[in-house]
């Protein structure tokens, strides 16, 4: 069994590093020899240091407290998130300080920065196009800027933590005043660039699932023989139906959920209950009209 978080792929990346090591004939027969689960520990730990000595370079380079500390995302968070995060860890071992880079991808957060980290750290590079959790970093000095600036001068930036040149970071539990911190003053086509992509970022799933539910629907109703139902034709047959209907519902979140990530965008954490609220609201006073109809 592989205890492993439910969010990434991290029981993959182990089942693949153990199907390399395991080809190993002496390394099994060492498995088998202990004696003991801390023999046995002992041994995976030898051979990891054997198949991946660049790896276990790393980290013990990295065994004392990070000086540096970075975030990185971008609205897609596929390239642009990584490029950074890369950029960063690269300037800070070329500069001979020790950095430790959260991502924020499509993936979920990943190498995400501990409590112990963050209060033992010189500073906080937050080089992102979207928004990201920030009240972790009350007190800290905080320098945010766009993910370009990570990929293009992380050395840079590097600097003016290590030399203090950064405000601290106050987070009042609002939207936070981006200005304030920001290496470049953001301008007003990027900021609705951002709050936008934040919005469609979180619309993709439910759109591309909802149009695979209805094209499989159709699917379904063509394999039936009902290619012919005229304005019926997805749901004429009863499993067609409800696949058809599951990617029409899946559909309908499509603009609430748009609308409600940008208010969480331009309005951090409050922004999306305050926009469900409001929902609420409009969606009661609609039932209560039609009731009364």
């Amino acid at each position: 069994m592989i205890a492993a978080p439910p969010e990434g792929d991290v029981h993959l990346e182990i089942l693949s590093r153990l199907m390399v090591m395991l080809m190993d004939e002496d390394f099994v027969a060492k498995l088998r020899a202990a004696e003991s689960a801390d023999e046995f520990l002992d041994v995976i730990n030898k051979q990891e240091i054997i198949k991946y000595p660049d790896e276990a370079k790393k980290e013990e380079t990295q065994k004392g407290k990070y000086r540096v500390l970075a975030v990185t995302a971008c609205p897609t968070g596929i390239a642009h998130t990584y490029m950074a995060a890369e950029a960063l860890e690269k300037a800070g071992e070329k500069l001979g300080y020790s950095l430790k880079a959260e991502t924020n991808g499509s993936g979920g957060a990943k190498n995400v920065l501990t409590k112990k980290e963050i209060a033992e750290c010189d500073g906080i590079i937050v080089a992102a196009d979207k928004n990201v959790e920030m009240a972790r970093f009350d007190g800290k000095k905080v320098l945010k800027t766009n993910v370009s600036a990570g990929i293009n001068k992380p050395e840079e930036l590097i600097h003016k933590i290590i030399e203090g040149k950064v405000p601290t970071y106050h987070h009042n539990g609002e939207k936070d005043e981006s200005d304030e911190y920001e290496e470049e003053k953001e301008s007003f086509g990027h900021q609705v660039y951002k709050h936008l992509m934040n919005g469609v970022s979180h619309m993709l799933p439910f759109v591309v699932g909802g149009g695979v539910l209805i094209a499989l629907g159709f699917l379904i109703d063509t394999i039936a023989g009902n290619a012919g139902a005229g304005s019926e034709f997805g749901s004429k047959n009863a499993v067609a139906a409800v696949v058809f209907w599951i990617g029409k519902a899946a559909f309908s979140f499509m603009l609430p959920i748009l609308a409600g990530y940008i208010s969480q965008s331009i309005a951090d954490r409050p922004g999306l209950p305050r926009y469900c609220g409001r929902l609420s609201c409009h969606n009661r006073r609609n039932s209560f009209i039609s009731h009364r109809r």
